[in-house]
């Protein structure tokens, strides 16, 4: 992105949690007009108001959605129809039911959705990726999935090293930071390990939705909201 913001934000899981949702906005007194929102995904499956989130974020000017894997079984089901078996297993259908009315919506929502993203040395992603293939290379889905990048980090904090990534055969775009969701931290605060943050702090499991300044590191968390 080549535009100017006021601020540049990533938040995380939110799991259709949508009063963790409003709390940190209104911590972070968000600019829908003006500032800039990386959502690291997993819009429902979760708190009971998918469809209260879903229009909020659409209101955001500046919307950057990431794909997480809750999100993959969604788009299925907006663009085919389709609810797969393993859907079912994760609150899917309490899904389809929530948010029946709103495929305008997600349509909208998944035009806007991209496997990761990059604003200036900063790589966004849901799950992670391999570190050793450069990412161009690697399936999207890998970047919804993946588990093993944030258990790496934990090795690489301890040695001081930095994860490497490389974007292409040239290196065109230099990448020394890395932020994840997906893997709920066991602290409910973001975890730093190397150049990886990951900010999914369990908003879809009784935790706390954290919201981070990318450039200050920055962050706000909601309160805890029952389920």
């Amino acid at each position: 992105m080549n535009q100017k913001h006021n601020k540049k934000f990533a938040i995380g899981d939110i799991h259709g949690n949508f009063k963790a949702l409003k709390d940190v906005f209104r911590k972070t007194n968000f600019d829908y007009e003006n500032d800039l929102l990386i959502f690291l995904g997993d819009l429902a499956d979760g708190y009971s108001e998918p469809e209260k989130c879903l229009t909020e974020l659409l209101k955001i000017k500046n919307f950057v959605p990431i794909l997480g894997n809750h999100d993959l079984f969604l788009k299925k089901w907006t663009d085919k129809n389709i609810v797969l078996e393993g859907w079912k297993k994760i609150g899917g259908l309490d899904t389809v039911k929530l948010l029946k009315g709103y495929k305008k919506e997600l349509a909208v929502y998944f035009e806007k959705a991209v496997p990761y993203f990059i604003e200036g040395n900063k790589i966004f992603c849901h799950g992670g990726f391999n570190q050793n293939k450069l990412i161009i290379k690697q399936r999207k889905v890998n970047f919804s999935i993946n588990r093993h990048l944030f258990k790496t980090s934990k090795h690489y904090e301890k040695t001081k090293a930095k994860i490497n990534v490389q974007y292409d055969e040239k290196n065109s775009i230099k990448i020394d930071e890395i932020f994840i969701g997906h893997s709920p931290t066991s602290n409910k605060l973001p975890a730093f390990h190397s150049n990886l943050i990951n900010i999914d702090t369990g908003a879809g499991n009784g935790g706390k939705l954290t919201m981070m300044d990318i450039d200050t590191k920055k962050y706000w968390q909601s309160r805890h909201f029952k389920m």
